[in-house]
């Protein structure tokens, strides 16, 4: 479990910061393998690549990029023995811990880049406000409380079309969420009652009325039997 982990936090790292590195490097600082002599090295390089575009002169042009390619592998080095220091650390943390599944899962997300204590889910209103957790919880309390109010909810009972479509018409109006209604429809309006399923039942002259209806030199059936 552990080399599966190192060996998914290191492709994903690696990957993570060339992702980054071909697009402009921002955030780099938020990495936690990121420090202070590697942002230096990535500035040097910088600096070497505009030197590269501004100049006219071709041969001085190779020469910056000669030593570009050998300060982008330099800080390759940097960053692949700073990754591996984290997961080494990372690594030492899940087997001090008293509670190791649990400590290895919360480091399984940050290995992949995933802070799993930052990420909450967000509700909207209909009109596409942020909620905060308070007034989402409001919203959902009144809506269940208008659903269980306004019809008498049976499972037991199919739905009548008309009567659906009216109800999301006047919820539309009263700003109910459709699609909330629609995934619920089972808890309104009847037609009629489902009828429960009934055991089977086969009698002796059912069974010879079958088998008299077998035509002759037939291939048996899934039964094995032939008439």
């Amino acid at each position: 479990m552990m080399e599966s982990m190192v060996k998914i936090a290191r492709e994903n790292l690696l990957r993570k910061y060339r992702e980054k590195e071909t697009k402009n490097e921002k955030k780099s600082e938020d990495k936690p393998w990121m420090n202070e002599n590697i942002k230096k090295e990535i500035k040097k390089r910088k600096e070497i690549n505009r030197a590269k575009r501004n100049t006219e002169n071709e041969e001085e042009k190779r020469a910056l990029l000669k030593k570009w390619e050998e300060q982008k592998a330099k800080i390759n080095n940097l960053i692949r023995k700073e990754i591996e220091d984290y997961e080494i650390k990372i690594t030492k943390e899940i087997k001090e811990s008293d509670n190791k599944g649990k400590k290895m899962w919360e480091s399984i997300y940050i290995l992949r880049g995933k802070n799993k204590k930052d990420e909450k889910d967000k509700i909207f209103s209909e009109n596409r406000e942020e909620l905060d957790q308070v007034e989402a919880g409001n919203r959902v309390e009144e809506f269940w409380k208008y659903i269980f109010n306004i019809c008498k909810c049976d499972l037991t009972k199919k739905w009548k079309k008309e009567d659906i479509q009216k109800m999301l018409k006047d919820t539309e109006e009263e700003k109910v969420i459709k699609s909330v209604i629609k995934i619920n429809e089972q808890l309104f309006f009847v037609e009629e009652k489902i009828a429960p399923m009934k055991k089977l039942e086969i009698t002796q002259e059912h069974v010879t009325d079958v088998i008299e209806r077998l035509k002759n030199k037939k291939a048996a059936g899934p039964d094995l039997l032939t008439p």
